[in-house]
């Protein structure tokens, strides 16, 4: 049984259902069902249901919010994901090789789809992150803690609070590239002041601009943040930003486009299982670039192997040409 969990917010939706309908009729399988996203249901409900009604594998249609949420209930069950990337970064499908196609690109649509049918599964890894709520109401026990999941990566610092200052409206028009300007704004901000602790460590005071946890390597343009980790690693990567002066931002750009991030002087890498942050002032927190509010104490931790992946189909090699004809 496949279902297909749709935003209908994004503009590819329509296409996807049909294109999705076509396939399954090609290939003699049943009829999908379709189950929609809404602002108050993003996407974890729709996939419980599908795993209760027994699907073998959801097909969901969205940005990394949607697909965050839907993995969320699909971890640790034998229900496997695929996605059609139709968001504004699409950072987990981005490393996993896929691609959001254009509007009217029906052929590419139908020849991912079909890959999403018949593709095999891996398993791959979740973040996770518990977090106490700056804003919760007073004396509001079910506010003391939330916990949700991330597959690229979360963040507590600027980069977060880049993330909340992006506009729909700006994503919209500029689309990854809305982050970029609206971070540009915060370059200069003073890092914050916050208790670190690794793997269960003692807790360690550092400054920061950022801290990040990655689960997967890339960002979009080509730009590798997390050199040393994959969404199969078992790991997560933690990531310091602390830029000493304005010019440092070049050489982050310069080495991540390079794909050595680790050798600009602004950034401090770490392989983690699990991370502890807390800090004594709201810290905004971001996950797969959905903003989650502030925060003032965050858990970090990975789950291995515990999500099933449907991966695009391999390209095809172009052929050789062939000699040349006789004279």
């Amino acid at each position: 049984m496949i279902v297909g969990i749709i935003n209908p917010a994004r503009r590819n939706a329509a296409a996807v259902e049909y294109a999705l309908l076509d396939v399954c009729r090609d290939r003699g399988l049943p009829v999908p069902t379709f189950l929609y996203t809404t602002a108050d249901q993003p996407g974890a409900e729709q996939a419980r249901r599908a795993v209760r009604a027994g699907a073998s594998r959801v097909i969901v249609a969205g940005g990394d919010g949607t697909v965050r949420h839907v993995a969320s209930s699909l971890a640790g069950t034998q229900t496997a994901l695929a996605i059609v990337p139709t968001g504004t970064a699409n950072l987990f499908a981005l490393n996993l090789g896929l691609r959001r196609r254009g509007r009217g690109d029906r052929a590419a649509l139908y020849r991912d789809l079909l890959a999403a049918v018949d593709g095999a599964a891996t398993l791959h890894d979740i973040g996770y992150v518990r977090w106490t709520p700056a804003a919760r109401s007073a004396g509001n026990a079910a506010e003391d803690w939330r916990q949700e999941t991330f597959l690229a990566a979360a963040g507590m610092g600027a980069d977060a609070t880049t993330v909340t200052e992006t506009s729909e409206t700006a994503k919209d028009r500029l689309g990854w590239l809305a982050y970029i300007a609206a971070g540009a704004r915060h370059l200069r901000r003073p890092p914050a002041h916050l208790a670190v602790s690794v793997d269960g460590g003692a807790p360690v005071d550092l400054r920061a601009w950022s801290i990040l946890l990655g689960n997967t390597p890339a960002i979009p343009a080509g730009i590798t943040v997390f050199p040393s980790v994959r969404s199969d690693s078992g790991t997560l990567e933690l990531l310091r930003v602390l830029p000493d002066r304005p010019l440092a931002w070049a050489g982050v750009a310069f080495h991540g486009l390079r794909r050595r991030p680790q050798s600009a002087t602004a950034l401090e890498y770490r392989l983690v299982h699990g991370v502890k942050i807390s800090s004594s002032e709201p810290v905004d927190l971001q996950l797969d670039g959905d903003a989650m509010g502030s925060a003032r104490e965050a858990e970090f931790w990975v789950s291995h192997a515990c999500l099933r992946v449907v991966l695009p189909a391999p390209r095809r090699p172009s052929p050789e040409p062939g000699p040349a004809p006789e004279p």
